[in-house]
C-alpha cells in the first residue's frame, strides 16, 4: 500500500509541472522576419540573391505542433548579363507566397530547439522587363521635373515595357530551423531555411529563403 501511494505522488509530482506548462501555453502563436534568399536550380541562370520578408501566426497543438498562415515576399534580382543581351536597361522579379504550414518542435520550455515545418499555398510570381525611351515630341518643361530625374536634349524619357507577366500557381515548401528562448513568456528568436518550389511557365521558380526574426 506504501509502494502505491509513493508511486502515485511521485507520478503527481511529475504531471504537475508538465500540465502547468500545458496551462500557460499561448494558443496562439506569431512570428516576423527577414533576410535573403537564394535560387536554385534553373532558377539561378535568370536571376540572384535577393531579400526576403515573412510574417505569419497560428494556432498550437500542445508543445510541439503548430499550424500556421504565412505571407512571404521574395525578391528576384534578374542577372545583369541577361538584361544586357536582351537589350533591356530595366528589369524586376518579385515572388509572393500565402501558405499554411505544419511545424513539429521541440517543446517551448527548451533554452534552446529546433523545428520542421512544412506546407503549401497560393505563389504569385511578377516579371517586368523595360528600357528607356525619349518621347518624339515631348518637350521637357519643369513640371515634368516631378516624374523624370533629368532631360535628353529637351525631350521627355518615359520607360517601353517590352515584356510583363504575373504567374499565379500552386506551390509547396519544406525547411526547418533553430530556436533560442528569450522569455519565460516563450518569444524566442529564429534562424530558418526552407525550400519553396513553384511551377511558374516556363522556368519553375526554386529559392531558398533564409530568415532570422522573432516568434511568440
Amino acid at each position: 500500500m506504501i509502494r502505491k501511494l509513493i508511486g502515485i505522488i511521485g507520478s503527481l509530482i511529475l504531471i504537475v509541472p508538465i500540465s502547468a506548462r500545458a496551462q500557460d501555453e499561448p494558443k496562439w502563436g506569431f512570428n516576423i522576419g527577414a533576410g535573403f534568399g537564394v535560387p536554385v536550380a534553373s532558377t539561378s541562370n535568370f536571376v540572384h540573391t535577393g531579400g526576403n520578408f515573412v510574417v505569419g501566426g497560428g494556432y498550437r497543438f500542445g508543445e510541439t505542433i503548430m499550424v500556421n498562415g504565412e505571407f512571404m515576399w521574395q525578391g528576384l534580382p534578374v542577372n545583369a548579363n541577361n538584361v544586357f543581351q536582351i537589350g533591356a536597361f530595366n528589369a524586376g522579379s518579385n515572388l509572393y507566397a500565402t501558405t499554411g504550414n505544419l511545424m513539429i518542435r521541440t517543446p517551448r520550455y527548451k533554452k534552446f530547439g529546433g523545428y520542421a515545418i512544412g506546407g503549401g499555398g497560393w505563389y504569385r510570381r511578377t516579371d517586368t522587363l523595360s528600357r528607356t525611351v525619349i518621347v518624339p515630341g515631348t518637350v521637357c518643361i519643369p513640371a515634368w521635373g516631378w516624374w523624370v530625374p533629368i532631360c535628353d536634349g529637351g525631350l521627355v524619357p518615359a520607360e517601353q515595357v517590352l515584356a510583363e507577366r504575373t504567374d499565379n500557381v500552386f506551390g509547396a515548401n519544406v525547411g526547418g530551423g533553430v530556436i533560442y528562448r528569450l522569455t519565460e513568456s516563450g518569444m524566442n528568436v529564429y534562424a530558418e531555411a526552407r525550400f519553396h518550389y513553384a511551377p511558374t511557365k516556363n522556368v519553375y521558380t526554386r529559392v531558398i529563403p533564409v530568415t532570422f526574426g522573432v516568434r511568440w
